[in-house]
């Protein structure tokens, strides 16, 4: 008999053991680059001059020196990490450094030395983190001397210092309603910028903060919801503007 024939039982028996497998464990994770976004053995570019995207997920993982999400003025990028996704900048990461740069976490992992969001004049980054982590083994900028926000509502972040609107006209947002955004040294919100804290839910720590810090600087902090713990001082326009205002949480 044709043992092309005679193979026909196990060949079916194998194809189904891969359909059951694959109905089980649906997505085996993946690292895709698409459009204007490369890894050049060194740094990873996701927008360099152009649009790009970088999605990382299923328990996939990438790893690299320094990472830039929309590089270049006119730039676009836009980074997925996702579903058990790893990313590991063993340097820093840069999103929205003179482009447009946007970043997602929904239950991965991104680790980094120093984070920026936001970083030159012309520079727009957002962060939404949504569940998993991101950690910065040093500072997190959030509207260096661009514009930065940084959404939180699950996971974790942290970081060493943490500055909301670092530089003269610079604008950063930090909105917490979920999870937890650790400073382990201390919280500048409006250091020479325009900076705002908005926490409606969740945990924000740190040792010190200080709210409007030189002058010409505008820091707010409005809290309606969650907690914010300062285990050192805290400092409301030191020589800026700096409001706080207390609605509920603690």
């Amino acid at each position: 008999m044709n043992s092309h024939f005679t193979n026909l039982p196990l060949r079916f028996a194998t194809a189904l053991c891969l359909l059951l497998l694959a109905a089980a464990h649906p997505t085996f994770g993946a690292v895709s680059f698409s459009g204007d976004a490369y890894n050049d053995g060194t740094s990873v570019f996701v927008g360099n001059t152009g649009q790009g995207n970088l999605t990382i997920d299923g328990g996939s993982s990438l790893s690299n020196t320094i990472g830039f999400v929309g590089s270049i003025a006119g730039s676009n990028g836009t980074v997925n990490v996702m579903s058990g996704g790893t990313w590991t900048n063993s340097s820093i990461l840069t999103i929205g450094e003179s482009g447009t740069g946007n970043l997602t976490i929904s239950n991965g992992t991104v680790r980094n030395t120093g984070g920026t969001v936001g970083s030159a004049g012309t520079g727009t980054g957002t962060v939404n983190v949504i569940g998993g982590n991101w950690t910065n083994s040093s500072s997190l900028t959030i509207g260096t001397s661009g514009t930065g926000s940084l959404t939180i509502s699950s996971g974790t972040v942290s970081n060493t210092i943490g500055t909301v609107g670092a530089l003269s006209g610079s604008n950063g947002t930090v909105n917490v309603s979920g999870g937890n955004w650790t400073n382990s040294v201390s919280l500048i919100i409006a250091n020479s910028g325009t900076g705002s804290l908005n926490l409606t839910g969740g945990i924000v720590t740190a040792t010190s903060s200080i709210v409007g810090n030189t002058s010409g600087s505008n820091g707010t902090v409005n809290v309606s919801g969650g907690t914010w713990t300062n285990s050192g001082n805290l400092f409301i326009g030191t020589s800026g503007t700096g409001s706080l205002t207390i609605t509920g949480g603690t």
